[in-house]
């Protein structure tokens, strides 16, 4: 069987309000990043001598910095959250947050698979890796995503769009983007 693709201005989804919320590094973040990016070594004297380990371990730097923009949105709003994220570290981060809010958590991980079953009726934030969480999920009880750090697969950012706006959807969503100026 072949299927078919219909356009989303077909389904009449309700508006989706795209956020970036840029980071700026504080100038001690700036310097360690400048390091790390010129000499090539971390703190700890391991060196970063692939691009693939020094472009990861920037990537990991970055995503140490978003806390607090995490918290803002989680300030400003009282319904179920979903927070996308590619590092251990960043996963880490999020729940060390996310345990200072009176909310349920659910994950979707490589580290544990709890979802709610339904819609949950009290305020949740769902971690999601985007490997085993951006796809084939339908998320729809929550109406705000937060993309704690951009996945390196452009399929993985739009498969993670899509658990909570897609057909079905009645309210309007919020996606929040945290890009670090470095």
């Amino acid at each position: 069987s072949v299927g078919y693709g219909l356009d989303k201005s077909v389904l009449k989804l309700p508006a989706l309000i795209n956020i970036t919320t840029t980071i700026n590094l504080s100038p001690k973040q700036r310097s360690v990043y400048r390091v790390l990016k010129t000499e090539r070594v971390m703190e700890d004297g391991t060196l970063l001598d692939t691009p693939a380990k020094l472009h990861a371990t920037l990537r990991q730097f970055l995503s140490t910095v978003r806390g607090q923009a995490l918290e803002a949105v989680l300030d400003d709003t009282e319904t179920h959250i979903l927070i996308f994220y590619v590092f251990n570290a960043s996963r880490d981060k999020i729940l060390e947050i996310a345990k200072k809010y009176k909310r349920v958590i659910y994950e979707q991980s490589g580290h544990k698979s709890d979802l709610p079953k339904g819609i949950p009726t009290k305020p949740s934030i769902t971690l999601l890796q985007y490997q085993s969480g951006s796809a084939g999920l339908n998320l729809q009880y929550a109406n705000i995503s937060i993309f704690y750090e951009p996945s390196y697969s452009w399929m993985d950012m739009q498969q993670a769009v899509g658990r909570n706006y897609r057909g079905g959807t009645s309210n309007l969503t919020r996606h929040y983007y945290f890009k670090v100026d470095r």
